[in-house]
């Protein structure tokens, strides 16, 4: 199964300093499979 907690290994950092969690990309094409 997919795992949250292993897309989320991936940030990209935002000029405000906060971390973005990347995941919505990857989860929809787990969702897609």
């Amino acid at each position: 199964m997919f795992s949250l907690s292993n897309a989320v290994d991936y940030y990209w950092p935002t000029p405000n300093g906060q971390k973005v969690a990347i995941f919505l990309e990857e989860s929809e094409r787990f969702m897609r499979l």
